[in-house]
């Protein structure tokens, strides 16, 4: 746990940085943009002009990760305002907000994941598909297809010692093949194929309307890469392969790395119940529990100059922490 002179100079170093600092740890999704609106607004009365966002999450809804990004924006300086810090897990939705950052602060322990949509699998409560996963079965279809297909091709050409033709084998082999997929095929839901497709866009348009100033190239190359260049959703974008997609990766700040101090568990691993809070709030009030420890502590003088133990006031104990 953080301690008081430590937050006392964290403070100061939030203050001189003219930084907010929030943390956001759990799923996105609507019930949690809410609060954490309220949060924002109310830090931002501050009127300081950057902030540090640390986000830990596996994902959400991508519509509310556009949401908070862009609200950022607006808030804060747009040029170099936004920093979102990566000090766990930071996948899905929680890297369409990466791309709306003007920077990135990565730690050992963090990762970013594809761009990758979510959607919820038929006949089961709670469980969702990754996008990534639909279109890599697909593409592997497809090519188990064509390799068959190939396979045949030449194997009657050869076995016939070419007394069939390129087109009778052609034939042969495309009967071959589609006796052997088209029950595989018939499986595939084309509007489940349309949904992905749709989910697809919608990231990619998300994407490109919170700018992407961090990112390399202004060709949309790296926005395409995060969205359909990974081949499944747990793929890890470390430090080193987030350099090759973003122009500003840092490693945090001292205020930033004390957040994991203050919520170890929920900041490694960000699931179950969901944390937003303001981290200047919390550090203010572990200041003021020292302030009024240390008073209680101070002898006090009675008027017959007998020494007693005052008793400090406990409004501002530290349970203030999460909103």
């Amino acid at each position: 746990m953080i301690d008081p002179k430590r937050a006392k100079k964290l403070l100061k170093i939030l203050e001189q940085e003219d930084r907010d600092l929030l943390v956001y740890s759990g799923a996105i999704s609507k019930p949690n943009l809410d609060r954490f609106i309220s949060i924002l607004v109310e830090a931002k009365t501050r009127n300081r002009q950057k902030i540090s966002l640390v986000l830990s999450t596996y994902g959400g809804d991508a519509h509310c990760a556009y949401r908070l990004a862009r609200l950022i924006q607006d808030l804060y300086e747009f040029d170099g305002g936004f920093r979102l810090v990566v000090l766990g897990p930071c996948k899905s939705a929680g890297t369409l907000i990466a791309v709306g950052a003007a920077e990135l602060a990565m730690s050992p322990f963090g990762e970013l994941g594809p761009l990758d949509v979510q959607i919820a699998k038929d006949d089961e409560i709670a469980v969702r598909a990754s996008g990534l996963d639909t279109l890599g079965a697909l593409a592997m279809l497809q090519a188990e297809a064509f390799k068959a297909f190939e396979h045949y091709m030449v194997a009657i050409v050869n076995r016939s010692g070419n007394t069939v033709s390129t087109k009778t084998a052609f034939d042969v082999s495309g009967t071959l093949v589609a006796g052997l997929f088209q029950p595989i095929a018939a499986k595939i839901d084309p509007h489940r194929m349309s949904e992905v497709d749709r989910m697809m866009k919608i990231a990619k348009e998300y994407g490109e309307r919170l700018g992407g100033a961090n990112l390399k190239d202004d060709s949309g190359e790296s926005l395409e890469r995060l969205i359909s260049g990974y081949p499944t959703h747990e793929f890890i974008i470390d430090d080193r392969e987030a350099r090759e997609i973003f122009k500003t990766v840092r490693s945090p700040s001292e205020s930033e790395n004390a957040v994991v101090e203050l919520l170890p568990d929920r900041i490694l691993y960000p699931t179950g119940k969901t944390d937003v809070f303001d981290v200047t709030r919390i550090l203010e009030s572990i200041v003021k529990a020292g302030e009024n420890e240390t008073t209680s502590e101070t002898p006090q003088d009675e008027p017959h100059g007998r020494g007693v133990h005052g008793v400090g006031d406990r409004e501002g104990d530290s349970g203030e922490a999460a909103s």
